[in-house]
């Protein structure tokens, strides 16, 4: 094996990389600055934020299944490097899982306790994944470089390329080259074909500077005064939802298929007035033949719309990882029979959601999914 020689190929790696660690830090401080940013500003982070998880779920979840793989076929004797490589990001993911949930919290009430919660799951997350990314760089890549072939690297590249449209692409390539030093952004865009490199930084390049200065500018007033946080909540959760189910579905549920310990399905409702089918994750514990979902939205003031939704349809689909979808009854429940599955169910395999149901100020409805035959 002759080994890696377009360095271009691994310089992209550290770019990926120092995107990531560059935002962390920018992210980390707008949200520690006395000024509080203003409300299209915290929409502006929270979509951001969003963006960098699926970034980094879709990146941990190539290596795993589709670079160390080809590396250990090549090379055996460094599976025991890439097994850790694997641990840490299962370490990690656990640490993305409590950043996405204290980024939606943000995103809805945007108080200081919210900012001070979102800025330490950013400090717990980065704590892991910043250690990571040295390792992987000092450590990992140039292994990987003396074991791969560049066609072999290449054919991990076509096989990892997301299958997103084009400005989504064009989104990601532009963050990447943002700030970059000249030296790796002429070897980066050297090794495109100029006509990608026109799209993505000459058509989609001026959206997304500003978007950038959306998120990062100083807070500032206008005359109209505060945006309406309720719009710009429902438009992050939009984002963040979306991206969810498709790398949920992209992966079989590999990534995004758990949170907080317990299992994730994909729950597919009409919408209550506009009749249109709508998907969210949603965490679920067995029960009988069927499932027990909650609508406790991680202890947010109001019932998610998707629990409405399933009340008023009494029907809906579920997808639970590679499985098959199918078609399940729908009980939201009231009364004694809703609190016997709270307490037996619920708060028996998931103490934590007794802090949900504080935190909210509301009973959370707790719902049953009974596949039909």
């Amino acid at each position: 094996m002759t080994g890696i020689k377009d360095q271009a190929d691994t310089v992209m790696m550290g770019v990926m990389h120092d995107a990531l660690r560059r935002d962390f830090s920018r992210m980390r401080g707008v949200l520690s600055a006395p000024v509080a940013p203003g409300d299209a500003q915290r929409v502006a982070l929270a979509e951001h934020m969003a963006f960098m998880i699926f970034f980094l779920d879709s990146h941990h979840h190539n290596e795993d299944e589709k670079l160390w793989p080809r590396v250990r076929a090549n090379d055996p004797s460094l599976g025991a490097l890439l097994d850790s490589m694997s641990r840490d990001h299962a370490q990690i993911a656990v640490q993305v899982d409590e950043l996405k949930e204290a980024a939606e919290r943000y995103a809805e009430r945007g108080d200081d306790a919210t900012r001070a919660d979102l800025l330490a799951a950013i400090d717990r997350c980065t704590a892991v994944l910043v250690p990571h990314l040295d390792r992987e760089e000092a450590e990992v890549m140039p292994l990987v470089s003396a074991c791969l072939s560049n066609d072999e690297w290449r054919a991990f590249e076509k096989s990892a390329k997301p299958d997103l449209p084009i400005a989504q692409l064009a989104e990601y390539f532009n963050w990447f080259l943002e700030d970059l030093d000249e030296a790796r952004r002429r070897k980066i865009m050297k090794a495109l074909p100029a006509p990608i490199v026109f799209v993505c930084t000459k058509v989609f390049g001026p959206g997304y500077r500003r978007r950038a200065a959306r998120r990062w500018a100083a807070r500032t007033e206008t005359p109209s005064g505060p945006l309406p946080a309720n719009r710009f909540m429902k438009k992050a959760m939009r984002a963040a939802n979306a991206i969810a189910v498709s790398l949920y579905r992209r992966t079989n549920g590999r990534i995004g298929g758990s949170a907080k310990g317990l299992p994730v399905l994909l729950l597919t409702v009409a919408g209550r007035r506009t009749g249109a089918p709508f998907t969210v994750p949603v965490a679920y514990f067995k029960y009988g033949g069927g499932y027990v979902v909650t609508g406790s939205a991680g202890g947010m003031k109001e019932d998610p719309q998707w629990i409405r939704n399933l009340r008023a349809a009494g029907t809906a689909q579920v997808q639970n990882g590679g499985a098959d979808g199918c078609t399940v009854d729908a009980h939201v429940l009231d009364g004694a029979e809703r609190d016997d599955l709270w307490q037996n169910v619920v708060l028996a395999n998931a103490p934590f959601f007794a802090k949900y149901q504080e935190k909210s100020g509301r009973v959370i409805p707790v719902a049953t999914l009974i596949p039909r035959p």
